[in-house]
């Protein structure tokens, strides 16, 4: 009467399926990084202050991020007639209509107030299409992320953190930020 031992067998199964795991993971859709620098580890490079109007305000990378990680710090000095007279912003972002895009940064601010996350043409008619998502930030570090299709194709979009200029004094925090691109589901 032969015996045999499942247990060689099923740590190969085992073993074959894991690997089969893998290998569907590792040729699923490959992400693409969309931003420059969005860990600030090479301080403000490829990112952009902007002020317009009678806003005025500061921004610097400092180690004051999450866990003492690079952050943009923007001071506000002087607001305007408008919130989006300062902003943050990176342009020069390739979007592809359909395709997939995650946005995610950590944020916060010394008081909680209400900005916008902005994805917009940086050419006329400035359109942003309905990609744009209202960020509540409180005194806390916090995960955002906000996922959307990109609206049109455009070789020149910008990624813009806006209406800042609420509130002489006021200071605000961005840290981790990524924008990925994916294929069209």
């Amino acid at each position: 009467m032969n015996h045999f031992s499942t247990r060689p067998i099923t740590s190969i199964l085992s073993i074959a399926m894991a690997a089969a795991l893998c290998q569907a993971a590792s040729s699923g859709p490959r992400l693409q990084e969309r931003l420059v620098n969005g860990d600030f580890a090479k301080g403000e490079l490829g990112w952009k202050f902007e002020i317009n109007g009678a806003a005025r305000g500061t921004a610097i990378v400092a180690k004051e991020g999450p866990h003492g990680l690079p952050a943009m710090k923007v001071t506000v000095q002087a607001v305007s007639d408008h919130a989006w007279h300062l902003q943050v912003l990176q342009k020069g972002i390739k979007f592809t209509k359909g395709n997939s895009y995650v946005m995610s940064f950590w944020g916060r601010a010394d008081s909680n107030v209400q900005i916008k996350l902005n994805f917009q043409q940086n050419h006329e008619p400035w359109e942003h299409h309905g990609a744009q998502q209202e960020i509540r930030l409180t005194s806390k570090w916090q995960k955002f992320e906000y996922k959307f299709a990109g609206p049109y194709d455009d070789p020149e979009m910008k990624v813009q953190f806006t209406d800042l200029a609420t509130k002489v004094g006021q200071t605000y925090w961005f840290s981790k930020c990524s924008l990925l691109e994916g294929a069209a589901k």
